[in-house]
This record gives C-alpha cells, structure tokens and sequence, in this order.
C-alpha cells in the first residue's frame, strides 16, 4: 500500500487549529525535539510515521496518513486546552509584574466566565486600579495570520471597561486606568496612533519570562 504523506501545516489548516498549537502537542508526546531552535524528528516520531523531507521552500514535517495520527480529532481539544494555559500563564506572569510594583492584583477572567472576559486583571494600589487585558501571542504567528490587535479591538477593550465601571460604581472614587498589555509587538499602526492621540488606554510590551521576583 502506497503511503500517503501531509505536512504539519496541511493538518493545520484542514483542523483549524493553530499550528504552533499543534507543534507544542508534538513535542509534548515526545514526537519531537527542539535543538537549537530548530525541531527535530525523535525515534518515538520516527517511529509513528513522522518523517522529514527537503520540499521546493525549505523542509517539511510530514505524516504518514496510513497509520491512526495520534487521533487526530483530539488536536482541536488540546488546541484549545494548550491556548487557554498558554493565556492564564502570561496572566500570572503579568500579574507578578504588578504586585512586585506595589499592587493588589486580582484575576477577574478566571473569577467572571466569561462575563467580563476582556478584563483579565485588575491591579489596585492607594491611588489608581488598573483594568487590564492581556494577549499573549507570538508575533511570527500574529505577521503570518494577519492578527495585529487594531484600533476596533482597543475600542472593544475601553468599551467593555467602561461598562464594567458602571457596573461596579465604587471604582469612581478611584483613579482608573486601561491597559492592553501583549507578549510581543503585535499592535497595529492605527492601534498605536489611536491609544497615543486619544489617550484613553495605555499599552505595554511585555514579552513573557520566567517568573522572577525581580522581574
């Protein structure tokens, strides 16, 4: 029997998933290896059918499609898993950043739902709170899938705030301040002019670390 070969971006594309998502599920089961910051085939990736190959743009993982790929469906659930503790990770690491700064951080996406979802922490020390979303995203996937973070979503963000504050009208006795915060320069031009001419919402680039008190 003839086998029959896609590449980690064909099953990318035809899951919907993203494919750095999928890579980390890879090297999770040990199917790959990083070296130097390149990925390399293990013997137990070898062995499942894995195989690499020099194509016309470079080299390409590919799969053998004769042989049960790790059941493949389960990709899309450990897409979404591995995405969302990928978010509550840089949530704490940004959360660090503030208390090492003196503030009393609470995490509000993960106390709300997702009711109030683009708030994901709010920071309060004695003289402002801080209403924070956070975005970590790698900027190679952001130039690739054309995500950059737009003036609409800096509105959607400063809206959502804003209804969250008249929700919660104690917080007007307090100096309030918005901050869209990313792990990587992933902001588009008309973002960044909006939140420089308007004013209204701060941003900050920080890429994330390994969590540090000195950090």
């Amino acid at each position: 029997m003839k086998k029959i070969y896609v590449t980690l971006k064909d099953l990318a594309e035809f899951y919907k998933i993203d494919k750095e998502l999928m890579t980390d599920y890879l090297l999770d089961k040990k199917y790959l290896k990083k070296e130097n910051n390149l990925l390399k085939i293990t013997d137990k990736g070898s062995g499942a059918g894995i195989h690499e190959v020099n194509g016309k743009y470079g080299k390409f993982l590919l799969f053998d499609k004769s042989m049960n790929l790790y059941d493949l469906i389960r990709f899309r659930k450990y897409g979404s898993d591995n995405k969302k503790k990928k978010g509550d990770k840089y949530e704490q690491f940004i959360a660090k950043y503030y208390t090492n700064g003196g503030y009393i951080v609470r995490y509000n996406g993960c106390e709300e739902g997702s009711e109030d979802n683009s708030i994901d922490l709010i920071a309060v020390n004695k003289n402002e709170v801080l209403l924070i979303q956070c975005k970590n995203w790698s900027f190679d996937w952001v130039k690739k899938n054309n995500k950059f973070i737009t003036n609409k979503d800096i509105k959607s963000f400063y809206g959502d705030a804003l209804n969250y504050v008249e929700k919660n009208k104690h917080l007007k006795e307090w100096k309030i301040k918005y901050i869209f915060v990313c792990s990587s320069p992933i902001f588009s031009k008309d973002a960044i002019a909006y939140m420089k001419n308007e004013g209204r919402v701060d941003f900050l680039i920080k890429e994330m670390k390994l969590l540090n008190p000195k950090q």
